[in-house]
């Protein structure tokens, strides 16, 4: 690549970054203080009901794990954004993101069912793609498909460990499920891997991996193949099904922030959780994206379109 086109690359990305960072509205965050008795205590579940799909009753409120621990908040979470194009994205990844869940939901451990586990992802999905553009005004809206395009090149120039889209998962990440690995804190406080049995539905690389002991893709590799819209789904799932067993691990209550948690911090206890400032952001954003998933996993696939949502902020 010429140098005229790596400054070009370099002054793409820096306005996207200008752009996805600075003309975005920030949510409202309140200290929650359970023993403030003026200060109204959010709920404790939340049920989520779509038109011609079983209900999902009764799940946690993301709020309400931060508020009973004292920490702050958003109140003002906007309201969920479908960008029209994804929703086609999503409508043909429907029968992968099923087939998935199927693959890497370890009910034993999640106490969900297999459609349920492809809410999760589904919703997950929705998030990553949908939940930043809720909040931004059309510049933002146009400069964030550049600012993950240019995340994309940096990847396959060798430049960086950017996120990949759509399940936004760092090709770190995705190395690590590659040769099964589940991150942990040891005995020693030491951070370390224990091995699982992890597999990745299509990948040539996991493939070549157990052909060859001794060989390892490298970063720009494994980008490239969780930047496949399908495979980013399998990959997806299988971080997921990480979750479950570091849950297990830590003796833990598994519930829908678990793997949302994992996969955005790599967090699965309720006390880190509730510790963490970023996801007291990301948990209630994620919660507008159930009902959606919803419509996308139990109802026909023509029903997508009408979930199709206008931005709260302008």
């Amino acid at each position: 690549m010429s140098r005229r086109k790596v400054r070009l690359f370099f002054c793409l990305l820096l306005v996207a970054v200008l752009g996805v960072h600075g003309l975005q509205r920030r949510q409202v965050i309140v200290a929650a203080a359970p023993m403030v008795f003026d200060q109204y205590a959010p709920p404790q579940t939340h049920s989520f009901y779509v038109p011609n799909a079983p209900a999902i009753i009764g799940w946690p409120s993301a709020t309400a794990l931060f508020y009973a621990a004292g920490r702050p908040y958003p109140t003002d979470v906007p309201e969920a954004y479908f960008d029209p194009s994804f929703n086609l994205t999503m409508l043909r990844l429907r029968s992968s993101i099923i087939a998935s869940a199927k693959r890497h939901n370890r009910q034993a451990i999640t106490k969900l069912t297999d459609d349920q586990f492809a809410v999760l992802i589904a919703a997950q999905l929705y998030f990553e793609y949908n939940s930043a553009l809720a909040t931004r005004g059309s510049f933002g809206r146009a400069v964030t498909p550049v600012y993950q395009e240019a995340q994309g090149v940096a990847n396959s120039l060798g430049l960086g460990n950017f996120s990949v889209w759509p399940a936004n998962l760092r090709p770190s990440v995705g190395l690590s499920l590659l040769n099964g690995e589940m991150p942990y804190v040891n005995s020693l406080n030491e951070p370390t891997n224990r091995p699982i049995p992890i597999v990745i539905f299509g990948s040539s690389l996991q493939e070549r991996m157990q052909r060859y002991s001794d060989w390892q893709p490298s970063e720009t590799e494994v980008a490239a193949e969780i930047s496949d819209p399908f495979l980013a789904v399998e990959y997806l799932a299988a971080n997921f099904e990480v979750a479950s067993y570091r849950a297990e691990h830590d003796w833990v209550t598994v519930n829908w922030m678990t793997f949302v948690a994992w996969h955005n911090q790599g967090l699965v206890s309720p006390g880190h959780i509730s510790n963490n400032g970023q996801l007291a952001n990301v948990l209630p954003t994620f919660e507008r994206y159930i009902p959606g998933a919803m419509a996308l996993i139990y109802t026909p696939p023509d029903f997508v379109p009408g979930i199709v949502r206008q931005p709260i902020a302008k």
